[in-house]
């Protein structure tokens, strides 16, 4: 189990209650609503105090999807669209954790707690995926624990890839509604820790663990699969 971190609001979110009805614009209203509040104060008008209060907020966003006329198969986010290009429709919208703190939690799933929260839904309120991640600096039992989870709940992982075994490994996990894809990633970050008068430097390596939970509503998945933006691709580039 991982250690509780400090709680981002009131209530974390019980990842077992997401499902296939999860009414995602209702939960991320009011946090987009609160974020677009922060970034519109002037800092001039804030105290010290106050100011690195709100810099340790986490902050989210809401970006609209679009499937673009000269390319169907193809969606992609507000922020990368080209005004040159025609939009053909509204494929949905992508609620995103902007930034966050290694010691906060949005969710917990089986006793593991997650700092970073986006979801996706579609144009009518569909739900259509979910991406959940945890980081730590120390190696933990996380991987075992929601392996043991996932295997438990939908049976043995059907497929698994690996890119690369030492860095990074995806397993999958389905059933008629749900497609459940687990990516464990391994970095090394890098700190120097002093500078010689010869300019050696001493560096510390520490490695970052960590998990992303993705859950994609079956149903749409074929749709899902178009979307080019950010992690939503491991749908697309992960066709099991």
């Amino acid at each position: 189990m991982s250690c509780k971190p400090r709680t981002v609001y009131d209530k974390i979110l019980n990842l077992e209650t997401v499902n296939m009805d999860f009414d995602v614009s209702d939960f991320y209203g009011d946090k987009v609503a609160r974020t677009e509040n922060t970034i519109s104060k002037d800092p001039k008008d804030l105290g010290k105090e106050e100011t690195l209060k709100l810099l340790d907020e986490n902050f989210f966003g809401k970006d609209t999807l679009y499937n673009i006329y000269d390319d169907p198969d193809t969606v992609i986010g507000a922020k990368r669209y080209n005004e040159k290009r025609q939009v053909l429709s509204t494929f949905g919208y992508n609620y995103i954790t902007v930034s966050w703190n290694k010691e906060d939690s949005l969710a917990v799933l089986n006793g593991i707690y997650f700092q970073k929260l986006d979801m996706m839904e579609s144009k009518k309120g569909e739900f259509l995926a979910m991406q959940a991640t945890n980081e730590t600096t120390s190696e933990n039992k996380n991987q075992i624990n929601l392996t043991n989870y996932f295997n438990k709940k939908y049976g043995k992982a059907k497929h698994s890839f690996e890119s690369n075994p030492e860095k990074e490994q995806i397993l999958n996990w389905e059933n008629a509604k749900e497609l459940i894809i687990l990516r464990i990633k391994v970095d090394t970050m890098q700190s120097v820790l002093s500078t010689s008068a010869d300019g050696k430097q001493e560096i510390e390596k520490t490695p970052e663990y960590s998990i992303d939970y993705f859950k994609f509503n079956k149903t749409h998945l074929n749709s899902i699969r178009k979307i080019r933006d950010g992690d939503w691709s491991i749908a697309h580039k992960n066709e099991f």
